[in-house]
């Protein structure tokens, strides 16, 4: 059980890693509601889509190899404890995990109106 619970304390991070590689090397080709890093702004026109796609994935390789280390760090201790004090650290961690997936969108945005703050409403 423990090992389960250590695993699953690493997911988000493994899974902020996977999507940012997979973001940075193969952003989506096409503006769409459905798949890649989506808001207003993003979305304006293929310019700032591609520029969006590419910066919130090198920051979430980023943020997700920190987190996986520090995640896999500060678990360790606790696999020598009892199994409720190791399922509460997992869940902090998730909390917190996922704060700092979500303060990316705050990085990205800031990122897409320095660089595109005169940019027109065109969609391709």
């Amino acid at each position: 059980m423990k090992i389960f619970l250590f695993i699953t304390g690493l997911l988000v991070p493994a899974i902020m890693i996977a999507a940012g590689w997979f973001m940075h090397k193969h952003p989506p080709r096409k503006i769409n509601p459905v798949v890649g890093y989506r808001t207003a702004r993003s979305m304006r026109n293929m310019d700032a889509w591609l520029f969006a796609q590419k910066k919130a994935g090198v920051i979430w390789e980023k943020t997700g190899i920190i987190s996986l280390i520090a995640s896999a760090l500060l678990q360790i201790p606790f696999l020598f404890l009892s199994v409720d004090a190791l399922s509460t650290v997992s869940v902090i961690l998730m909390f917190v995990q996922l704060a700092a997936l979500f303060f990316t969108i705050f990085l990205v945005e800031r990122a897409l109106k320095k660089a595109f703050s005169d940019a027109k409403e065109i969609k391709p």
